[in-house]
């Protein structure tokens, strides 16, 4: 048995028996202190590193609250309004405390920062159907993915995860609400983990317009973008409008709107455009020359007429190629301007049943392109410049193909001088499909198939004008 630290004998015994008894325990109280100051030591650099990570963090990252169910991640189109309701989480690594607060797991630099390249940061009046897109720098600890936040300006700095594994520098967000300021932001996740906030970008959503700002052109930037049918989204049973192949176009601009009659009435007040064949719409009989109608879309033109009209305007007649780029855009191959969410009465005036007749353009905000183009699909069936030939799709040029020399509507017949030109964009009165942004008609009608050769005005065809662009 170990012999007891507490004296019982004399007081000799007992003075050295406490001196050894108190060596022992003087050792281990130095031992206990030393293993205490590490201990110590260890626990004050983590919570030192804890808060300066959570400093950065709030410094750096946005801030999370809890959002309404329709604020979900997801990838589905659809409006995305204000945010409203508080009540699903948003599924990311979460410091919790009093406040929600996005606590990225793993941390560390990457080479370089994102840079916004679409929306221009501030920019205002942007497409509510507007793409989002950034770039990096470098490639260095490639490979990349990103997690990209949107978020409507509420007063809180909260925001919205649309991926946490893209792979792409662009997202198409889904259609947003008029007249809302969004801020978004970017993630940058390098081949170890590491994750480097983007600084927070701003951007304005035009509000609903009228009278609408006629005569307004957007600017469609250099660069490629895929024309024609993806099998990939659409059944794609028309040969006309496959392959689908890459396109280079200048930049160029585009009207934002179909031509009006009180646009066209002014150029025919100029003894320079003929009048239209007829005063009259589908269903109003005083309509070109009534000011109750100056905001809607002219019709009862040809070819020429509008070559004439947008040569008075020192602009031109866009090419199928330039009307598809403004059209759809240059990050994906959609079906419609907005995506591909079904066609409704709400994004567009494109069958029958919708109205039945033209409305004022720029009606249908909703269903603006990408780049803010409006009535892209439906409304009017639109000249372009080229001519039309079913199988040129099979052999156009890369950069800024013009169209073909000769005309060929019918794949059983050969090519002819004929001029049939191309229309796009479906109208009020068509078949639904021919509203995509992929179709591919020819003006072949006045009142019935082969009528008013070859000027072919028609209720169901108007106007849009384009302009190079010099840099």
């Amino acid at each position: 048995m170990a012999q007891s630290c507490i004296p019982t004998s004399d007081a000799q015994k007992r003075s050295s028996r406490f001196r050894r008894c108190w060596e022992v325990t003087r050792l281990g109280a130095v031992a206990s202190g030393a293993l205490a100051v590490l201990l110590l030591g260890m626990w004050l650099f983590d919570v030192l590193a804890c808060c300066a990570y959570v400093g950065q963090a709030v410094a750096a990252a946005p801030s999370f609250r809890q959002f309404g169910a329709h604020f979900a991640e997801n990838e589905e189109s659809g409006t995305i309004p204000p945010p409203t309701g508080l009540t699903q989480t948003v599924h990311l690594p979460i410091l919790w405390n009093n406040l929600p607060i996005y606590l990225p797991l793993l941390y560390g630099p990457v080479a370089s920062l994102p840079e916004p390249l679409t929306p221009v940061p501030g920019s205002v009046n942007q497409s509510p159907n507007t793409f989002l897109e950034w770039r990096i720098d470098t490639m260095d600890d490639a490979p990349f993915t990103f997690e990209v936040y949107l978020d409507a300006d509420t007063g809180a700095s909260r925001m919205r995860v649309f991926h946490t594994t893209l792979q792409t520098t662009y997202i198409a967000p889904g259609t947003l609400a008029l007249d809302t300021w969004y801020h978004w932001r970017v993630a940058v996740i390098n081949a170890r983990g590491e994750r480097t906030w983007g600084p927070e970008w701003s951007f304005h959503v035009e509000p609903f317009l009228y009278p609408p700002a006629i005569g307004a052109m957007i600017q469609i930037p250099a660069g490629e973008f895929m024309m024609g049918c993806d099998r990939a989204v659409d059944p794609c049973i028309e040969p006309r409008e496959r392959p689908l192949h890459a396109v280079y176009l200048d930049t160029y601009e585009i009207d934002k709107y179909e031509v009006t009659n009180k646009e066209y009435r002014a150029c025919v007040e100029a003894n320079v455009c003929p009048h239209p064949r007829l005063p009259s719409s589908r269903k109003r009989g005083n309509y070109f020359y009534n000011s109750d109608y100056d905001f809607y879309p002219v019709m009862y033109v040809s070819w020429w007429n509008a070559q004439t009209y947008c040569e008075w305007m020192d602009k031109r007649l866009p090419t199928e190629a330039e009307w598809e780029k403004a059209a759809r855009g240059p990050i994906d191959t959609r079906i419609w301007p907005w995506g591909n969410e079904d066609a409704d009465c709400s994004r567009a005036n494109f069958y029958a049943k919708c109205v039945g007749d033209t409305e004022p353009v720029g009606s249908h905000p909703t269903g603006a392109s990408p780049y803010g183009v409006m009535d892209m699909s439906g409304s009017m069936f639109e000249w372009v410049h080229d001519r039309f030939s079913v199988f040129y799709y099979t052999h156009t040029p890369y950069e800024n193909p013009q169209g073909p020399e000769f005309s060929r509507p019918d794949p059983n017949k050969p090519s002819t001088s004929h001029p049939y030109f191309v229309i796009r964009g479906g109208s009020y009165h068509d078949n639904w499909w021919y509203s995509r942004v992929t179709h591919r008609h020819w003006g072949h009608h006045g009142d019935r198939p082969g009528h008013d050769s070859p000027d072919y005005r028609s209720f169901r065809v108007g106007i849009r004008c384009a302009r190079s662009v010099t840099e």
